[in-house]
């Protein structure tokens, strides 16, 4: 805390907790990266299979920040957030427990609508909530904490399968 009012930044208690939050489902959502090219290769398939993998979370993801940012006009935002947030562990424990490539690839589009619905929901509630005159710093704070999340994650998940010598591990971390 003392860190960022040094930088001059003075958030309220919801930015920075929407912010952490933002951190460990972005984490979450790219722990598996440096496993799914050695997952699509026990299943058998091409490394264009492997960029599907990858590919089908961005895909899921596209059409449900649309559709999130409708329903948070209509919704309590907090249960959109919590439901979102439980499609992406929901769909991490079963991507873990797939037995083939194509319904892994489906749980992995499923995990890209939780990721839309949560990281909308936490863009519109800093909207909602913070003064306009501390928007950038507070949208600032929230897309640094979203790209640490996405650039972390992926070293998390090579240090999850390392250590566990299992390639499910990372989905588990």
């Amino acid at each position: 805390m003392n860190f960022l009012r040094r930088l001059g930044a003075d958030f309220n208690p919801q930015v920075i907790v929407v912010s952490l939050m933002t951190l460990v489902i972005m984490m979450g959502s790219s722990v598996i990266s440096p496993v799914l090219p050695l997952i699509a290769q026990e299943f058998g398939v091409s490394y264009a299979g492997a960029g599907a993998l990858v590919s089908a979370f961005a895909l899921g993801r596209i059409p449900f920040d649309f559709i999130g940012g409708a329903l948070v006009d209509r919704f309590n935002p907090r249960w959109i957030a919590a439901g979102g947030a439980a499609v992406v562990a929901i769909s991490a424990g079963l991507s873990a427990g797939a037995h083939n490539f194509h319904v892994l690839l489906c749980y992995r589009l499923i995990g890209g609508v939780g990721s839309a619905l949560f990281t909308i929901t936490a863009m519109a509630c800093l909207a909602r909530t913070v003064a306009p005159q501390r928007m950038g710093q507070a949208m600032g704070f929230y897309q640094s904490m979203l790209l640490i999340g996405v650039s972390v994650g992926p070293s998390v998940g090579g240090v999850a399968a390392s250590v566990s010598q299992n390639l499910r591990a990372p989905f588990w971390a």
